[in-house]
């Protein structure tokens, strides 16, 4: 009997640890910094919007971005917001006048300007799976304009029309997208895997066998 019980004890801990959705720290949209191909204005009037994809239900923790100015300058601040759209949509999170974070040092790229990695908060905001726009606007520097590195990522861009329409470093290829350079990170929800699945499904079955056997005595 205190085999059968601690089989059941052990059983239901189990499924409880491999049922449950698995959430993690991950990068939840990857789009680096890759070279200086171009970049696009995000101060004063003008604003670039840019695709990321959630796999799954997410909890957005933090954005990097790549933002470059002049030698000398620093990013101070910028808005920032997520939407449905490119075009503003529903609005689902954003804040503004948002400090920004020196990841590292700025690097200096052939056009001679700085390159800033920068991170700032996305205070949390959960998004189910599906598709959505970040875009950055107003962003402030300590002298001079401040533009958004531009990578070629997997992804849609806007910043006065589609970014494709534009010739801004990767010459006449077709098939680029000019989109922006960041990544989200965050927690994402998951369904237990399938090695998971087996594993308690193994479980199980030796929980059926050992009540069988206590039932002979």
């Amino acid at each position: 009997m205190i085999k059968l019980r601690c089989a059941v004890v052990i059983a239901i801990l189990a499924c409880v640890f491999l049922c449950a959705p698995a959430s993690a720290d991950s990068i939840l949209y990857n789009n680096g910094y890759n070279g200086n191909a171009g970049s696009w204005t995000i101060s004063g009037d003008y604003a670039s919007a840019n695709s990321f994809t959630l796999s799954s239900s997410s909890t957005l923790d933090l954005a990097y971005v790549w933002l470059w100015t002049g030698v000398g300058d620093t990013p101070l601040t910028l808005d920032w917001g997520i939407s449905d759209t490119y075009d503003y949509g529903n609005g689902l999170g954003g804040a503004s006048d948002v400090t920004l974070k020196a990841v590292e040092s700025p690097t200096v790229n052939n056009d001679g300007d700085s390159v800033w990695e920068e991170s700032f908060s996305l205070s949390g905001l959960e998004l189910p799976a599906g598709t959505y726009w970040l875009t950055l606007q107003n962003a402030v520097s300590s002298k001079s304009d401040v533009y958004w590195d531009i990578s070629n990522g997997p992804s849609s861009c806007y910043w006065a029309g589609p970014c494709t329409n534009y010739d801004v470093g990767f010459g006449d290829v077709g098939g680029v997208t000019n989109s922006n350079s960041f990544e989200i990170l965050g927690e994402s929800s998951a369904t237990p895997e399938s090695a998971s699945l087996t594993l308690l499904g193994a479980g199980l079955l030796a929980l059926a066998g050992v009540a069988r056997r206590v039932r002979r005595y």
